[in-house]
Formats: C-alpha cells, sequence, structure tokens
C-alpha cells in the first residue's frame, strides 16, 4: 500500500492511484465457455445485450469486479469488445422458447489498443460480425446549415443527414410568425 505524505481529505484515495503507466496482461480466450462479443445495447441494472463471434446475442451481466472503483479502467459503451463467460448450467433451449437472451458473464474490457492486439494474436477468429456490428453502431452526426433571409420569405432550413446506408437531403420552410 502506498505510504499517505499529503494527509487530508482524500489524500488517501489519491495515493494509490499513484505509478501508472504499466500495462496490464492481455486477458485471452483458453477456453470454450469464454467467447469475444461487442456490446450492442445498454439495459442498466449492470446488463448489455452483447453479439458474440458466434453469431447470437446474449444478455451480459457486469460482475461486481467492474464495478465501483474499478469502473474507471472499465468503462462500457456499445461498440466495446467484450471476452464473457456463457453460463454452461443454464438451460439455452430453455430460454429460447421462453424468448428471452441467454445469460453471460463479463470476464474483460479490452480499450481500442487491446482490440488491434487481440485482432493480430488471435487470428484464427472470425472477426467479421463484431466489426460489422460496431460499424453499423457507429453514430454519423448529421451536418445541418440554416440559412436566413432578410425579407418576407420564410427561413430555409437545409438539413443533410448522412448514414452508413442512406443519405438525404431535405428542404424545410419554417415560417417565423408561426412559433
Amino acid at each position: 500500500m502506498v505510504k499517505n505524505t499529503t494527509g487530508g481529505s482524500k489524500a488517501k484515495g489519491q495515493a494509490r492511484k499513484v505509478g501508472g503507466g504499466q500495462t496490464h496482461r492481455l486477458h485471452i480466450s483458453h477456453d470454450e465457455l469464454e467467447v469475444y462479443a461487442v456490446a450492442v445495447r445498454a439495459y442498466g441494472n449492470a446488463m448489455f445485450e452483447v453479439l458474440c463471434v458466434d453469431n447470437i446475442k446474449r444478455l451480459c451481466h457486469i460482475r461486481g469486479k467492474f464495478k465501483g472503483r474499478g469502473k474507471r479502467d472499465n468503462f462500457i459503451t456499445v461498440g466495446t469488445y467484450l471476452l464473457v463467460g456463457l453460463r454452461e448450467w443454464e438451460s439455452q433451449e430453455a430460454l429460447i422458447g421462453k424468448n428471452k437472451l441467454p445469460n453471460c458473464d463479463l470476464i474483460a474490457v479490452y480499450s481500442d489498443q487491446d482490440k488491434d492486439r487481440l485482432k493480430s494474436e488471435e487470428s484464427h477468429i472470425d472477426w467479421d460480425v463484431l466489426k460489422a456490428m460496431e460499424e453499423s453502431q457507429k453514430v454519423v452526426k448529421c451536418e445541418s446549415s440554416v440559412h436566413f433571409t432578410h425579407d418576407e420569405a420564410p427561413m430555409s432550413v437545409s438539413t443533410t443527414s448522412i448514414a452508413p446506408d442512406v443519405i438525404c437531403d431535405e428542404e424545410e420552410a419554417i415560417n417565423v410568425d408561426d412559433i
């Protein structure tokens, strides 16, 4: 434990965070019950919907290890690569019959640098499933421009929306007196 030399309120908590710059060990799957996945949707209450490499959507439960003090380096958003552990004690057929997602538990969270290392070390895995889901989840910001006119003509608003599959241009007229 790090020695608290400065004292005062919350100084000891800051002392624990000294000594960064360490590279962590990359957690690689060594078991058939450990599967790589990408986060698709956040449900809240420490649960995510994930798409695994075997092209099955599952409900991922975030364990207590990744909450609280351990949350800082393990922040999960949509599109984050994960290593999940399948629950072998649960009957998958019973869940599918009830239209529920199979459950899994979070084992590791990969950063952007870890993704590249993981893809180079685990070359036998088909990463195209996860890459396609990650690209479809990217949010493309819309460019919008507003044109003002000085005469009695209504204001014209031009919005260009760029999506991965659809490109649309819309012209709408807004009368300021109606607002």
